[in-house]
């Protein structure tokens, strides 16, 4: 199995993060600091066996939550409910599943409205990949039912939307309108926090042996505008940990790789499809198998969360802005104007980054740009190219800044301090890697 390389970084550590200081003389004082309250909300699909021990395992790999299927135990029954409490022993909380049309619990309401003080759920889970029609009738309705019923708590209503590949036949509808139509029911969102999700699985099988969707961006660049301008909390994405269908089987630089570039985005929660072995005997292996014992993924996996959550208190601390795209100088698949096939058909991509002067790269590169409550700019730099080709894939990053003489860097499980000289900064990013990078005048 590949492992992650070291980091390298053509800047010397400086210190670690200090405390907060005050803009003066064209820089600050003292070096921003953030408030260590925040999660990065990491899910699983299929659930383990309802027992102490399998969730306890699901919480060491770095889960906060789990969408609560009924595998093990039906849908408002007293397991079920025995199930969310020993899973929030174990510091997993649970999204409620409400139904999708498919395989909708008899008395739904009934025995979803009973969790309204359970402190061990987040949220319900009331529809998957609905069509514009049914976003417009039934999960309307579901959202004036959950408004109502869940007032005044912390209970988040939730829809995982299609993703952009799905034909208008099946949408009933165009993409625009349905991205419109989801909006408008998130806008009136009284309790819990707002979300949006796709399950976009970028990973393919190839006659090379992979391929990455060059739909992929597009569809994260959509919703990551819609949840700007309509001010959405969550943005939830799926990460590809199974291998099913035409998708290809999963590493560590893999699951590294879609998160780094799902965070250019301004994703801030994850899950893993599929947590447990699946009972379709053609999906691969998963994080853990069908009793909820590790396979090799589920390290892999919980080296991944323990980056995530290195980084949490940080990158949850800034309001995402937009991506920046640059085409590798060792690209050769690009267009008559020298734009990477990936890049070339995005809507909303920025056509520069603020407060930065020009960036170079060996490999399509991502950058998304970030804000803070102070004004400071966060940049998530992710390496675009894909991880299975290994070595090849490695990416030299150059960012020359326009006024940087440090940077707070969260890059592994570190959150460290580095000094610029002459305003540049040189990421040496490997497969599937990303960093994301604070940078600051700081005055001497």
């Amino acid at each position: 199995m590949k492992k992650l390389l070291a980091c390298v970084l053509s800047a010397g550590i400086l210190f670690s993060l200090a405390a907060c200081g005050e803009n003066g003389n064209g820089g600050l004082s003292e070096l921003p600091t953030y408030e260590q309250d925040k999660e990065f909300l990491i899910g699983g699909w299929d659930v383990p066996p309802d027992t102490e021990n399998a969730f306890r395992i699901a919480s060491e790999m770095g889960l906060t939550f789990m969408f609560m299927n009924a595998t093990f135990a039906g849908y408002g029954t007293d397991r079920y409910r025995e199930m969310i409490a020993t899973a929030g022993e174990q510091g997993v909380k649970s999204m409620l599943m409400f139904g999708n049309g498919q395989n909708q619990p008899q008395n739904a309401y009934e025995w979803a409205a009973a969790y309204k003080d359970d402190p061990n759920v987040i949220g319900v889970n009331y529809w998957d990949e609905p069509s514009v029609p049914t976003l417009d009738s039934t999960i309307k309705e579901f959202a004036k039912w959950h408004n109502a019923q869940f007032a005044g708590t912390d209970k988040s209503f939730y829809v995982n939307l299609y993703p952009t590949y799905v034909s208008s036949d099946v949408l009933k509808g165009s993409y625009d309108e349905y991205l419109e139509t989801y909006a408008e029911i998130v806008a009136g969102a009284e309790t819990g926090t707002s979300w949006i999700s796709v399950d976009y699985y970028p990973l393919k099988l190839a006659a090379s042996g992979s391929t990455v969707d060059t739909g992929w961006l597009g569809n994260l660049e959509m919703l990551a505008k819609v949840r700007k301008d309509s001010d959405i909390d969550t943005f939830h994405s799926f990460l590809l940990s199974t291998q099913h269908m035409d998708y290809r089987e999963i590493e560590e630089e893999d699951l590294r790789y879609q998160a780094w570039v799902n965070m250019a985005y301004g994703v801030n929660a994850m899950t893993y499809f599929t947590y447990r072995k699946s009972l379709n005997e053609s999906f691969s292996t998963a994080l853990v198998d069908m009793q909820g014992n590790p396979t090799d993924k589920y390290y892999d996996a919980q080296q991944v969360n323990k980056e995530l959550h290195a980084m949490e208190n940080v990158y949850l601390s800034f309001d995402w802005e937009g991506v920046y795209t640059v085409t590798g100088s060792q690209n050769e698949y690009v267009d008559a104007n020298g734009v990477s096939d990936y890049f070339r058909r995005l809507q909303y991509s920025l056509n520069s980054l603020e407060g930065v002067k020009s960036v170079e790269a060996t490999q399509d590169t991502l950058i998304g740009q970030f804000r803070d409550a102070e004004g400071n700019k966060g940049f998530v730099v992710a390496n675009f190219a894909d991880p299975y080709y290994g070595k090849e894939s490695a990416d030299t990053v150059t960012i020359n800044f326009e006024h940087a003489n440090r940077a707070i860097i969260c890059r592994g499980t570190d959150v460290k301090t580095y000094e610029v000289t002459d305003n540049t900064l040189t990421l040496d990013l490997q497969a599937g890697e990303g960093a994301f990078v604070v940078p600051v005048w700081l005055n001497r």
